[in-house]
């Protein structure tokens, strides 16, 4: 007679079903030892190489220093998903702050957020390999470490000490679904472990909400399904178990006190509405979304469509290409199409479900629960995806980076089960102890194989790192910025400013690290950077400028700083191979377009760069840098000598755009003025 459903998942001994061994445990410490070398590596590059925080990056840094102040955040970042909401919110809590402000108050403002994301990915590569083993022995931990390697890898070096909070989490995410599996098996130390994980990704970023609510449901059904059976077939144990529940609940209910304790104080003391109130309306609110068909080709193109979860997934998933002809997608990289990836989709939910089913029937609970968080991650993936707010600039490809860690989980957990299956139950005890030995060797040497693979230097170019090259322009930036006086509060105005400029935030963590105090007007930027920091009127502009404007200085301007992105010799190659270019194209008589730039020009994007190559105005055409578009794309008809050209002097100008800084002061603005 077989054993009812709720006895088959009661609290099993581990999969491995094998006394413990010294040499597992031995290989299980090489293995998380391999694994942290490429965070190492990646984290003695950047203090070697000239890292530094830009963008985005620079607002951890000034956060990370106000931990503990007068200035002392109780909310996360500002969040993009308020452009066009009508209402500036933020991500709900500081904690990935509070995290930060150690290293950085020891590291300093450069490498404090570097050593700080790299501290906590090795971290939860740690916990994630210890969690697993935990629950089922080394020889699964070292496979989840393996997974959390293959995370490692697919992110790449530069990430790795990236502290932006859509690439600094994952792999605490990843350790998050491990502690779920953990806790629906029965596990009451993994509760507050569990709870500590999920308030940090959660306070850190918005997009985790669905994926946190739907997992915690199944870790409490899970949890209390372990407890009932544990009472029903070890009824003399039950105390102790109880016990043991009992506690974890508490520490759990104490650590998420603790935790959300900074946003629940400014709920309530905030004038004008609170930020989880805030949050609330936009949540139920009738804005514009991904949709269902969008969200599921975007979820399965990572979970069920080659190459799934890997690098090269991770660098081209959704990044819109530059020039995309009329009618055409902006997002080639979508393989399938919406009924394709529901099906897909579907497939995978069914390969879950019919594991976990036989799982189950194997007496394997803890596989079962495995799977099963698995689907949960999915299912809770897919409602995210289509719920997540449209933005203004397209798909928000950062609040989807949560698909990385939960198709890693997916893969570790099919890979349990298929490891499991294959285990011949009635094998004599020395040949199984040998078959688990040979599977720890072979993990082990994977996971060093992927490690090695991991350690070289990549960069996915996402997110503030598609920015590196900003970093010596900030370092010489910051180099030059003690000549601007402490005469009062700086007004950051960042009118004029292109959104995503790299220079912003570096420049006021600058401010803040020379002890110059800075202040802003901007009502995303009050609360990117704390209500402290509002402007009152009165105080002295700091402007940045870019390119050709960080040279000219208006009248009432005072150039204090500047960064020039060329030498002298190849800015003078830059203005000799602009008249060559103009003089060829004013002998050609039009811009010379091959049939897909054709195709590109006429898209609807390029409204504006239709109407000037429409009226052959060469002048404007350079103006505008549409050149750049239509030769980086190979749009034109050119002959080799001439392409060289075009190249070099597209080369030289966008460096001399990006590259060229400049920090000005001007008189505060007159009231009501521009």
């Amino acid at each position: 007679m077989s054993a009812p459903p709720a006895a088959a998942e009661a609290a099993p001994a581990p999969v491995t079903a094998a006394p413990p061994d010294r040499r597992d445990d031995v290989l299980f410490a090489v293995a998380v030892l391999v694994a942290l070398a490429p965070i190492a590596v990646a984290l003695w590059r950047a203090a070697t190489q000239g890292w530094a925080p830009i963008g985005d990056n620079g607002y951890f840094v000034i956060r990370a220093r106000d931990v503990g102040t007068a200035n002392n955040p109780l909310l996360g970042t500002w969040t993009s998903a308020s452009i066009g909401s009508g209402s500036n919110f933020n991500n709900p809590g500081p904690l990935l702050f509070d995290l930060f402000a150690l290293p950085v108050r020891i590291f300093g403002s450069r490498m404090g957020v570097a050593v700080g994301a790299a501290a906590l990915n090795g971290a939860a590569v740690v916990g994630t390999g210890l969690a697993a083993r935990r629950r089922a022995g080394s020889v699964v931990g070292i496979g989840a470490v393996l997974a959390a390697t293959g995370l490692a890898w697919t992110m790449g070096s530069a990430l790795l000490v990236d502290p932006w909070q859509p690439h600094s989490l994952l792999l605490v995410f990843l350790l998050g679904l491990v502690l779920v599996w953990a806790v629906a098996c029965g596990d009451a130390w993994a509760l507050p472990w569990a709870v500590a994980v999920a308030s940090v990704v959660l306070e850190t970023h918005l997009s985790y909400l669905v994926l946190v609510a739907a997992l915690g449901a199944w870790a409490v059904l899970g949890f209390t399904s372990a407890l009932r059976a544990q009472r029903r077939l070890a009824p003399d144990g039950w105390p102790e178990h109880r016990r043991g529940a009992v506690r974890g609940v508490a520490v759990a209910a104490g650590v998420a006190a603790v935790a959300w304790a900074q946003p629940l104080y400014e709920q309530v003391t905030a004038e004008g509405g609170g930020n989880l109130s805030r949050l609330a309306s936009h949540a139920t609110g009738s804005g514009r979304v991904i949709g269902l068909r969008l969200g599921a080709r975007v979820v399965a193109d990572v979970l069920a469509v080659p190459p799934f979860w890997l690098r090269t997934s991770f660098a081209q998933a959704l990044r819109p290409a530059p020039a995309v002809p009329a009618g055409r997608s902006q997002y080639p990289t979508l393989s399938p199409s919406a009924p394709a990836a529901l099906a897909l989709l579907a497939a995978l939910a069914l390969v879950l479900a019919l594991a976990a089913w036989q799982a189950r029937r194997r007496n394997q609970a803890e596989v079962a629960r495995a799977l099963v968080t698995a689907l949960v991650a999915v299912g809770a993936g897919l409602v995210t995806a289509w719920r997540l707010p449209k933005g203004l600039l397209g798909l928000p490809v950062h609040q989807f980076r949560w698909l990385w860690p939960i198709a890693a989980f997916t893969t570790f957990s099919l890979g349990l089960a298929v490891a499991t299956a294959a285990r011949r139950p009635r094998s004599a005890p020395g040949r199984r102890w040998a078959g688990r030995r040979l599977a720890a060797v072979v993990l082990t040497v994977a996971t060093a194989v992927v490690a090695a693979l991991a350690v070289p230097a990549w960069n996915a170019h996402v997110g503030p790192s598609q920015d590196s090259w900003a970093m010596p322009v900030v370092l010489r930036l910051q180099e030059r910025m003690g000549v601007l006086r402490d005469d009062g509060p700086l007004l950051l105005d960042i009118r004029g400013l292109r959104f995503g400029e790299p220079f912003s935030g570096p420049v006021m963590a600058e401010l803040q690290r020379r002890g110059i105090p800075f202040v802003v007007d901007d009502e995303g930027m009050v609360r990117q950077v704390g209500e402290r920091r509002r402007a009152k009127g009165g105080e002295t502009r700091l402007l940045i400028r870019e390119g050709d404007a960080a040279l000219s200085t208006p009248a009432g301007l005072a150039r204090h700083v500047l960064v020039q992105g060329l030498s002298d010799r190849e800015r003078r190659e830059m203005d000799r191979l602009r008249l060559l270019v103009a003089q060829h194209l004013r002998a050609v008589g039009r811009v010379p377009l091959n049939a897909r730039g054709r195709q590109v020009v006429a898209a609807r994007s390029q409204a504006t760069l239709r109407r000037i190559i429409g009226r052959d105005d060469v002048g404007a055409l350079l103006a505008y840098r549409g050149l750049s578009l239509l030769v980086s794309n190979d749009l034109l008809v050119l002959d080799p000598a001439w392409q060289r050209r075009f190249d070099r002097y597209v080369e030289l100008q966008t460096r001399w755009d990006r590259a060229t800084v400049g920090l000005f002061l001007a008189p505060p603005r007159a009231q009501g003025g521009p």
